[in-house]
Formats: structure tokens, C-alpha cells, sequence
């Protein structure tokens, strides 16, 4: 995996706005209740981001765990550095 953020707080806003807004526009069309829209836009982004968060990715050596869940109580990622070889 090739993360480009540490956690969900580093993601750019506008990268945010734009995927609520698109995730917002495709459960209206599919006629989706509008007090059930805001929740399922948020479990959309989160899913769709995953994948560019290290804290939020599949811990290699057991896929039911995340990242965050291996770190020690009281750890803070501040960055990474990813080697490709």
C-alpha cells in the first residue's frame, strides 16, 4: 500500500468536499431519506480513503486488525517514510 496521509486529519478538505459532495448527489438520486444521507456519506468517505490513510490500513500480518489498533496506548505517528525497493 502506498499511504499519502497519517491520519484522517491530514486529508486535504477540499479532497473532502468534493467526495461528499459526490457520495451526497448519488444517494439522492437513489432516493435515499435525508436524515440517513449525512451518515452514509461519511462511512463512504471513510471507506474511500482508507486505502490513503497508514492509521486506517489492514495490519499486514492479520487483516481483521487497522494500523491503529497495533500502536501502543499512548503512541503518536507524526510522519513516515515509505522505501520501495
Amino acid at each position: 500500500m502506498n499511504p499519502k496521509y497519517v491520519s484522517f486529519d491530514q486529508v486535504d478538505q477540499s479532497q473532502i468536499a468534493q467526495l461528499t459532495e459526490e457520495f451526497g448527489a448519488e444517494l439522492k438520486a437513489a432516493g435515499k431519506p435525508e436524515a440517513m444521507i449525512a451518515g452514509i456519506v461519511e462511512g463512504k468517505i471513510k471507506k474511500a480513503l482508507a486505502e490513503d490513510v497508514l492509521l486506517e490500513q489492514e495490519y499486514i500480518r492479520d487483516g481483521a486488525k487497522k494500523i491503529k489498533d497495533i500502536l501502543p496506548a499512548g503512541f503518536t505517528v507524526l510522519g513516515f517514510i515509505r522505501i520501495a525497493l
